[in-house]
């Protein structure tokens, strides 16, 4: 390796990383976090996922908990047939969901750095009478 391509590495990290540091910074960025219960588009619960952890139980159609520790929340138990729920693991940052389809309850992250549009990459242009 030549001294030449050296400076260039070394010129390319060093504007790399500013860059990456102002893209990740918003997601570092400590925010009030709630886990929401719902079912039937009913909010059964906002738990506040800062505060101190445990288990919260939920039953009518079926019985569900829901574990809280270390700013995290996940379906902890369910008397569901299959048991995706409690596989489906710890939720943590905004706009994550978890699903108990059986008893009709969704657990779901709110808070700051929430998106309401993902966009993907512009569609591909074709010349006309291509298909």
């Amino acid at each position: 390796m030549k001294k030449a391509d050296a400076i260039v590495i070394l010129t390319v990290l060093l504007l790399a990383l500013p860059a990456a540091l102002v893209w990740y910074a918003p997601f570092a960025r400590g925010t009030a976090r709630t886990a929401v219960v719902i079912r039937d588009d009913a909010v059964l619960a906002r738990i506040p996922l800062d505060g101190p952890g445990g288990d919260y139980a939920y039953g009518e159609n079926g019985q569900i908990v829901i574990r809280v520790e270390d700013g995290r929340a996940r379906f902890a138990a369910s008397d569901c047939p299959d048991g995706l729920c409690v596989r489906s693991g710890w939720l943590e940052r905004p706009g994550r969901v978890a699903a108990c389809l059986p008893n009709r309850c969704v657990l779901r992250i709110e808070g700051e750095g929430e998106y309401d549009v993902i966009l993907g990459p512009p569609p591909v242009r074709r010349p006309r009478g291509v298909l």
